[in-house]
């Protein structure tokens, strides 16, 4: 989103701009303005001309904009401007409605958006916590602009996994049930405790239902209900962690036994996009950009994973979203483009799909790295997070950084309830401005939403400013599709709120400046309120 004056100084500057855009930038230097243009920099180059020359000739197209006040020259071209107390006020006037949204003045579009992908095969761990979560934020984004967002999640309840978890769950249950299992505990792939917890709630439920069933016989029937079971377990812990409900629960199985994977294959052969080699057959995707073809059927007639996924993308299409996207884990970096080359073999623009990737996240516990292997069942699962943290803190600090940043948690740190831990820092800001409001009422009286609000202190035009920036960092967060963004910000509010708390009193001073201060006071909170919200935690409201 642009900034709301923007498109004046486009107006203004139409005769110069040509190809290049706008640029605005937060000054540094709060003595130059409150924001800088950086075109004549750019045009200098191309036009072959002193940049500060350059700059004089903007400054002079844009000092009669009505808001704008103070336009300024600095080295080596900038140009500098600050916005007028009465627009400024009046435009973050508007927070004082609890309900009140920006017109983001986007294209809105109905979005497909798969974030999470776990295998049914046991408990979500700290990685798919990661996944999760920021999918979660970003679809709240994404949705709050104006769009319609679809969230997806992909099944993988099929293949040797599958089989894997059932043969995992049986050499724990035979024992139980005093059967014989001739498989090895070191062959066996998953010993996680839910694995053998599911093993002991089935010989204690419902062992019936194996006693008379081979060993073959009870690993097919724990392919069946032990992906129900896991699936369960997951949808559980999503609704602990917040995450909004999916509308897609898209299933691998499903797609290969109603045909649509078969079906997937027969649209790509009919495109000319497959060949036989070997004995299996090949999505040519070196066409597009790959460092190789692709096997989709092996040469023993199985699918391989990406087949399904193949014919999920094309259901995607076939639904007629504006765009697609997909967030992955960084180890998956380059599958994009071997999806990306069976749409466009298909004739479904590739430019509709998106892919994200997220990086891995790093425990520490009493100072110690946790190592992670859900084989060896150490990974360290959701729940056993939220044993230790709540899970507004955990939703947090899971968005400290970068999604495309390795994440690194010290458990022991980050639960600690004081100013220096960021998430505790904003909510002491809320919390400050909460009580503060609440105090005035008590020993003021009731509070003058109208009254006006005055700048006097310069900790209260920074604060405003702050403010003013909702909608640009809302729009910046979507576009980028990077929650990070959300956590910057809020962080920054909260130090302009101290500075701002610590510049000037309000209770005991005269009361046009008290009700002019109470009123920046109720606009911080309202924002910081829409903050949370889009991050999914709750305000704390007295600390």
């Amino acid at each position: 989103m642009k900034l709301e004056f923007i498109e004046q100084i486009e107006n203004k500057l139409s005769n110069i701009l040509e190809d290049n855009s706008i640029e605005i930038i937060r000054s540094k230097n709060s003595d130059f303005g409150d924001y800088s243009l950086n075109l004549a920099l750019k045009l200098s180059k191309i036009k072959n001309k002193n940049p500060m020359d350059i700059a004089e000739d903007i400054k002079e197209s844009i000092s009669d904009i009505e808001i704008f006040t103070d336009v300024n020259v600095t080295k080596p071209g900038f140009v500098n401007f600050k916005l007028k107390n009465n627009f400024l006020i009046n435009s973050v006037n508007k927070f004082k409605d609890e309900t009140f949204k920006p017109d983001f003045k986007i294209d809105k579009k109905k979005i497909n958006y798969e974030f999470i992908s776990a295998n049914p095969t046991g408990d979500l761990h700290i990685g798919h916590l990661r996944n999760a979560v920021v999918g979660d934020i970003i679809s709240n984004l994404l949705t709050y602009i104006g769009n319609i967002v679809d969230r997806e999640y992909w099944i993988n309840d099929s293949g040797n996994q599958i089989t894997t978890m059932a043969e995992s769950v049986y050499f724990y249950l035979a024992p139980l049930l005093g059967k014989e299992c001739d498989l090895e505990k070191e062959n066996v792939g998953y010993h996680g405790v839910e694995i053998i917890a599911y093993a002991k709630e089935l010989a204690q439920d419902s062992k019936e239902q194996f006693l008379e069933l081979t060993q073959q016989g009870s690993i097919l029937k724990l392919s069946d209900i032990g992906v129900k079971h896991f699936l369960q377990r997951i949808k559980d812990l999503l609704l602990k962690i917040k995450v909004k409900e999916f509308r897609y629960w898209t299933s691998e199985k499903e797609m290969i036994e109603s045909g649509k994977t078969t079906s997937a294959i027969n649209k790509l052969e009919d495109a000319g996009a497959l060949y036989i080699e070997d004995g299996a057959k090949w999505l040519k995707t070196k066409v597009f950009g790959d460092d190789k073809d692709r096997v989709l059927i092996k040469r023993n007639g199985d699918f391989t994973y990406m087949t399904s996924d193949v014919a999920n993308h094309i259901q995607k299409y076939g639904r007629g979203y504006d765009q697609m996207i997909n967030l992955w884990g960084k180890d998956h970096y380059g599958y994009q483009t071997r999806i990306l080359a069976s749409m466009w073999h298909l004739k479904n623009d590739p430019d509709k799909l998106k892919t994200d990737f997220i990086n891995m996240v790093q425990i520490e516990d009493k100072g110690e790295k946790v190592k992670m292997s859900k084989r060896a069942g150490t990974s360290l699962r959701i729940k056993d997070i939220l044993e230790s943290l709540p899970v507004d803190v955990a939703r947090y600090f899971i968005i400290s950084k970068s999604k495309e940043q390795n994440l690194s948690i010290n458990i022991n740190e980050i639960r600690e309830q004081h100013q220096d831990n960021p998430y505790f820092y904003v909510q002491y800001a809320h919390a400050r401005a909460n009580q503060l409001v609440n105090k005035y009422k008590q020993e003021v009286g009731a509070i003058n939403i109208k009254a006006e609000i005055n700048i006097s202190l310069t900790q209260e035009r920074d604060l405003l400013k702050k403010i003013f920036e909702f909608g640009d960092v809302v729009i910046q967060a979507s576009k980028d599709r990077e929650p990070f963004i959300l956590v910057s910000y809020i962080k920054e509010l909260a130090q302009a709120f101290n500075s701002f708390y610590g510049a000037g009193r309000i209770i005991g001073e005269e009361k046009a400046i008290a009700e002019s201060r109470i009123q920046i006071t109720i606009l911080t909170m309202n924002v910081m309120k829409r903050i949370f919200k889009l991050i999914g935690i709750e305000p704390i409201e007295k600390m």
